[in-house]
């Protein structure tokens, strides 16, 4: 039996975490979680829930639970930390960001840390055109 999670320490860091067990229900969400992405953890039950709003075109979805699944596999044995991976989420007001996921795994518990990368994405696009735009043809 697991011994219950203490998420005292979790609720003020700087960093958007969400705790999910290998079944895939969602334990724990923080408060930068929600203030992220608008949810609160009775709206995300469960990793598939969540999944559903964030990517609602089923390729990314499917995406996601894939990462989910070859996570649990890979790092269950190792617990080290997963290379992170940027993804398009949409928020529940509708609005989208880049979001940089980080997995690790401890105790049979799924951690990820999402970091709000969307300015550094629109800043490179934008270095990416303004540079092409001034290339010679």
């Amino acid at each position: 039996m697991q011994k219950p999670l203490d998420t005292s320490i979790l609720d003020n860091l700087p960093i958007a975490i969400g705790i999910a067990d290998f079944e895939g229900k969602i334990h724990y969400i923080n408060k930068n979680f929600t203030e992220l992405f608008g949810y609160k953890l009775k709206e995300i039950p469960t990793l598939k829930d969540w999944g559903k709003l964030a990517f609602p075109d089923e390729v990314h979805n499917a995406q996601w639970l894939n990462i989910w699944e070859e996570t649990k596999k890979s790092n269950y044995r190792t617990q080290k930390t997963h290379t992170p991976d940027t993804f398009l989420i949409r928020c529940k007001d509708g609005q989208s960001k880049h979001i940089e996921i980080t997995f690790n795994i401890h105790d049979r518990l799924l951690f990820a840390y999402f970091r709000d990368v969307s300015e550094l994405h629109f800043s490179k696009e934008k270095v990416d055109i303004e540079g092409n735009g001034n290339q010679p043809l």
